[in-house]
């Protein structure tokens, strides 16, 4: 992925990337864990997490790669992601479903 090179793909979210899993038993998926803000939970601020579920299929790596950073950086992963974790998020405006 060319994310490497795009500082300002979570920085205009006010995301931070906290996390990417992949296991062994689920081979069709990769995780990413987001915290927003930002170097909150060493302030002991309210913050929340993001969990992104991305498909990965049998299409050509390259193919797959473009395809993940397009899922990705599509638009605000707070808007779409599932909130996973945080504390208080509820004061973010992120109450628990």
């Amino acid at each position: 992925m060319r994310l490497s090179g795009r500082g300002d793909w979570l920085a205009r979210w006010e995301c931070e990337l906290e996390a990417v899993r992949a296991f062994r038993t689920e081979p069709d998926r990769i995780d990413v864990v987001l915290r927003h803000p930002p170097n909150r939970a060493e302030a002991d601020l309210p913050w929340a997490q993001f969990l992104m579920t991305l498909p990965i299929s049998a299409d050509a790596p390259s193919d797959q790669a473009e395809h993940l950073e397009a899922l990705l950086t599509a638009g605000d992963p707070r808007a779409t992601a599932e909130l996973c974790g945080g504390d208080n998020p509820g004061q973010l405006g992120y109450p628990w479903p």
